[in-house]
């Protein structure tokens, strides 16, 4: 996924200047990116994992790769139901270091994640998870048969994906107030030694934190549903903002 972000030196040698480096986003959410002046800045995204993989869907939408969409959408709602697991057992005063590990023994295993979050969802919300199997089939077309997806179909799949991460995402505000920073810490700080590898094998680079608003309002003070139509907007924008400067 590729990554945009200010570059500080340019920035320190003249502050009206908006040069943007460009690297590519990994999956520690880490990205080493280089300005046209030749600077490197190994730039460090804020977000949780499943609203950086749904920002990657909507970029791949946007640009006309539709089945590539589906793919990331189908990805952000699954590292949705992982957060929502370790959540559930963190508020049971599971150490996160066990957390972890119990993670590790599942984390090729779809489907039983799958059944770990819907028993975490029932337990927490008092209702039962219903997937639109409709949309669970088209996402397996996809993905596993090769299907070729169009602009309507993803789309259709998008709202569908953007209707279960607010319910998610609802969930964990009004269920899991107090766990919710110490885990994101937890990971952020599962991180650090990747910053300062990157460091170390890019002398002069400097590290900057990417906190710019999230499609999803996850980061929005107040519950506020997204919309697929909204998350679009802002990554025209955002792009148009790019585009004005390189």
């Amino acid at each position: 996924m590729k990554h945009y972000c200010l570059c500080i030196n340019c920035l320190e040698a003249d502050n009206t200047s908006l040069i943007w480096a460009v690297g590519e986003v990994e999956s520690n959410l880490l990205a080493i990116c280089r300005c046209p002046n030749g600077h490197v800045q190994i730039s460090g995204l804020q977000h949780d994992l499943f609203d950086v993989l749904f920002t990657s869907g909507i970029d791949a939408y946007r640009k006309g790769f539709y089945s590539e969409s589906v793919m990331s959408f189908a990805a952000s709602l699954e590292r949705a139901y992982e957060l929502f697991i370790k959540l559930n057992l963190f508020k049971t005063d599971i150490p996160l270091e066990i957390i972890d590990k119990f993670w590790k023994e599942i984390e090729g295993q779809s489907e039983r994640q799958y059944g770990a979050f819907c028993s975490a969802y029932l337990m927490t919300v008092g209702e039962i998870w219903n997937a639109d199997q409709n949309q669970v089939g088209f996402r397996n077309k996809v993905i596993h048969k090769g299907y070729i997806a169009n602009s309507k179909k993803a789309k259709e799949y998008a709202e569908y994906i953007i209707g279960c991460l607010n319910k998610i995402m609802k969930a964990i505000k009004e269920n899991f107030a107090e766990q919710k920073s110490p885990l994101y810490f937890h990971i952020k700080n599962l991180a650090k030694r990747e910053v300062e590898k990157a460091l170390k094998e890019n002398p002069g680079a400097k590290y900057s934190a990417d906190s710019r608003p999230s499609l999803l309002k996850w980061n929005n003070r107040n519950h506020e549903d997204a919309t697929f139509e909204d998350a679009l907007a802002l990554a025209e924008r955002f792009a148009k903002i790019i585009g004005e400067q390189i």
